[in-house]
């Protein structure tokens, strides 16, 4: 059955949390243990959130954002 997403970041979660147990333990054998690529274990090690807690790209604006002086207005077409 293939991987989801998901799937991989909870066990990313419990290497995390093993890692945290046994820090002299090198970040590739508890990789190998978990299943999960190296480098991801080792950018959110290093404080680089997931994909998934990174948001994306054109959401709307909350109305916090829209009443906030430091954001121009929207341009609403041309006369």
């Amino acid at each position: 059955m293939p991987q989801t997403y998901s799937d991989q970041e909870d066990r990313i979660l419990q290497a995390i949390s093993a890692w945290q147990d046994h820090p002299a333990q090198p970040i590739s054998q508890i990789a190998r243990d978990f299943d999960v690529p190296y480098w991801s274990l080792y950018r959110r090690l290093h404080s680089v959130p997931s994909k998934i807690d990174l948001g994306g790209h054109n959401k709307k604006l909350t109305l916090a954002a829209h009443t906030d002086p430091s954001i121009p207005p929207p341009i609403v077409g041309i006369n």
